[in-house]
Parts: C-alpha cells; sequence; structure tokens
C-alpha cells in the first residue's frame, strides 16, 4: 500500500479460505464501495472481480485465511486480496485453463490488477478511483 496511507483508516476482513466465504467478502466489499460512493456499477465490478481473486485461491486449493484490506488515499481506494496460495493450480490443464480465465475476467475488471507473489502465496493488488 502507499505510504500515505494511515493505518487507522484500514478496513480489513479476514475469512478462510472457501467458496461458502465469497459472500462474506463480496458483502464487506459492496459495503466499502457504497461508504465511498462509488457508482452501483463500480461496486458490481469490484465485487465480481474480489470474488473471482478469491475463487482463484479456491480452485488453487490454498489452504489458510483470505485478507481483504482496503486504504482509501484522496478519492481512490488501494484493495489489497492477501493469502492466495500459489499462482497456478498445479492440476493439469483443465485447472490451468479455468484459472486463465478468472484472471483475464479479472484484467478486464480491474485492468491495473497486480498478482504478486508473498511470503503466504498470491496477492493481487488494485486501484479503484470513483468515476466522474
Amino acid at each position: 500500500m502507499p505510504d500515505e496511507a494511515n493505518p487507522s483508516q484500514r478496513l480489513s476482513l479476514s475469512v478462510p479460505q472457501g467458496t461458502e466465504h465469497i459472500g462474506t467478502v463480496r458483502a464487506f466489499i459492496g459495503a466499502v464501495g457504497t461508504h465511498h460512493r462509488l457508482a452501483p456499477e463500480e461496486i458490481d465490478d469490484l465485487k465480481l472481480a474480489v470474488s473471482e481473486i478469491c475463487g482463484d485461491a479456491d480452485a488453487s486449493r490454498a489452504v489458510g485465511r483470505i485478507g481483504v484490506h482496503v486504504d482509501r488515499i484522496g478519492d481512490a481506494l488501494h484493495v489489497e486480496v492477501t493469502g492466495l496460495g500459489p499462482a497456478r493450480s498445479g492440476d493439469g490443464p483443465e485447472a490451468d485453463a479455468a484459472l486463465a480465465f478468472r484472471r483475464r475476467l479479472i484484467d478486464a475488471l480491474i485492468p491495473d490488477a497486480v498478482f504478486a507473489r508473498t511470503d503466504r502465496g498470491m496477492a493481487v493488488r488494485f486501484t479503484v478511483a470513483p468515476a466522474g
């Protein structure tokens, strides 16, 4: 996250990995988007992208917790999703094709999304600025 972030203003959610928790993540990120006055279509794109990012972790059979962290700097929301497991599923061509599809969808929704390896697996970082 950028240096200007105020840690006391960070909003975070941590959930166990698994598809049963994606709804919780969607509700959290949707509430954050609403609170920061994103347009409804921006919130929908944000929720879909974060769902696919979390689905990426589930498809890769990652174990542990997913963290979703949001910092507001100026008008922009800086989002980081952590604890996502390996970059590839390792389950063969079909699983890798599904993972590639998810990545293309995420890239289409959030063009500046950056996938990075961390000591806890993969992380995805991106910025959302309200339209207008």
